[in-house]
């Protein structure tokens, strides 16, 4: 029966208007309590002496022996008969004798027999309890996660684990309690309810909402950077005019962002937004790349304070709380690191994506766009050290900062999203080379090389070689003999063709040198 009602506390509630963590920490209250009592009142019963020289049971046995148990006709010590036996049960003032006389004579001269088989024993009742006290666990492992899942996030979770050591500190925690001794007596050895009860469950859910909020972290590229690559209006098409990067100065004819302003007046404040525009500017962050990377950071930050509450000080070692914390640590640094993987690996995806939908040059912007993202990420995300370290808030910047390095998770992030940087760029660069290529065999076989053409003017055969070598370079199928010589002097069309790759070059913008990890 008490285990039905642990079963209805732990799963049913009142329509309140208590928050999650305030009924969840009152059904698990309710349960501590019915089970404290259910102990304390089996040690009351088969094992304590203090109140009456001998167990309540022993006491109860007795006194009905010399009430309920005495034959009638014996009540006053002579031949005369008095009430039933049934009739001591209650109270006179009820007059029930006036009843029971009516009903059959087996029922009024009923007596039970206290003579059990076999015989009830102190070891019996401690593997009863000890039994009884298994079958909650089994209930309590099935449906606690089911109760701790409405609430979402640590710092609240902690706060019902806090409340629940503090009830349960006086019992478990000091030394040579009433209760402890109670527990020893009844089962034989030291119990702890929040070991054996909770401490699983707890732990469970901490890594299961880590596990929930690192998955979306993960799912970013697909969710959140996706949607600005992609138009969701016209399916599987990639987005016209797509931003690639910021504009130095500011123009009527300016398409996109312009952040590099230069300030009007030396105001502190002017100057510190002309650093932080020159800063995007230099990093080729646009608009795009800053919200993608902002919705990173903050979400990394949420996470890493949240599991960061673990290393606050709880004024108390007990209930294992330094190997939980640390337990809890070492798995989300763990899983931090396989999450950004899995970004990784999902931004990868996403350029293999993009090079899927179109033929033309317009699928390498949004291809440099994710590799842009994951260089940004690298050189310029404050969370992810943050974050792989997870250190406590106490923590100095100075010793946070010396300590970057030290992670070798960390060195390994920064070059896997180094290398989808480089990834993204390689279809372009494979691209232009093609496309040079395809524009200098054009002009080397239409060219009429005779007296009109400006540029045999100047013949230079030392140069030879090297011309024979660029050519080599981007077109391997001519094949060219040595004691051939061609004039060294550009040609407009092989001008054009190189300013092309200057205008390419430009037009994406790639002017940053990598950092060296």
């Amino acid at each position: 029966m008490r285990s039905n009602v642990i079963g209805d506390a732990i799963t049913n509630f009142s329509e309140t208007n208590d928050t999650s963590n305030s009924r969840v920490l009152h059904q698990l209250m309710e349960v501590i309590s019915i089970i404290k009592h259910t102990l304390q009142q089996t040690f009351d019963i088969f094992f304590s002496k203090e109140k009456y020289n001998s167990t309540l049971l022993e006491f109860y046995i007795t006194s009905f022996q010399k009430t309920f148990l005495i034959p009638s006709k014996l009540s006053h010590g002579n031949e005369t008969p008095s009430q039933p036996a049934i009739t001591r049960l209650f109270s006179p003032s009820s007059n029930v004798h006036l009843i029971v006389r009516y009903l059959p004579e087996s029922i009024q001269e009923y007596l039970p027999e206290l003579q059990p088989t076999p015989t009830l024993t102190s070891e019996n009742v401690q593997n009863l309890i000890l039994s009884w006290l298994i079958q909650v666990q089994q209930m309590l492992k099935e449906k606690v996660p089911g109760t701790l899942a409405s609430i979402q996030n640590q710092a609240e979770l902690i706060q019902v684990r806090s409340k629940l050591w503090k009830k349960l500190d006086e019992t478990e925690n000091k030394k040579k309690t009433d209760w402890q001794t109670m527990v020893q007596t009844l089962l034989d050895k030291p119990y702890s309810m929040w070991d054996n009860l909770f401490r699983d469950a707890f732990n469970d859910r901490f890594k299961l909402m880590i596990d929930n909020s690192l998955e979306k972290l993960s799912s970013q590229p697909e969710s959140v950077v996706w949607p600005f690559v992609n138009d969701l209006l016209k399916s599987q098409q990639l987005k016209n005019n797509f931003p690639l990067t910021v504009n130095i100065w500011s123009g009527a004819n300016s398409k996109h962002q312009s952040t590099f302003v230069l300030p009007s007046f030396s105001s502190s404040e002017t100057i510190q937004v002309f650093k932080k525009s020159l800063m995007e500017t230099a990093n080729d962050r646009t608009e795009f790349l800053y919200k993608c990377q902002k919705v990173f950071d903050s979400y990394l930050s949420d996470i890493r304070k949240d599991v960061q509450t673990h290393l606050d000080d709880f004024g108390h070692e007990g209930f294992h709380i330094k190997s939980d914390s640390a337990m809890i640590k070492t798995y989300f640094q763990e899983n931090c690191f396989l999450s950004i993987q899995k970004y990784i690996a999902n931004i990868k995806t996403l350029i293999e994506k993009v090079g899927e939908l179109n033929e033309d040059k317009s699928k390498y912007e949004p291809s440099i766009f994710l590799g842009r993202l994951a260089r940004n990420i690298a050189n310029l995300s404050k969370e992810l050290p943050k974050a792989l370290l997870l250190t406590a808030n106490t923590t100095s910047a100075f010793e946070l900062h010396s300590s970057i390095n030290k992670d070798v998770k960390y060195p390994v992030i920064l070059k896997e999203l180094m290398n989808v940087y480089h990834q993204a760029h390689t279809l372009w660069i494979h691209w232009l080379k093609d496309e040079f290529a395809q524009k200098l065999r054009f002009m080397l076989t239409n060219t009429k090389w005779n007296d009109r053409c400006a540029a045999i003017s100047v013949w230079e055969s030392k140069y030879f070689r090297i011309f024979q070598l660029l050519v080599v370079l981007f077109i391997s199928k001519i094949d060219i003999e040595e004691d051939i010589k061609l004039p060294i002097q550009s040609t407009n069309d092989v001008v054009k063709s190189l300013f092309y790759i200057c205008e390419e070059i430009q037009h994406i913008n790639s002017t940053m040198l990598d950092q060296v990890y």
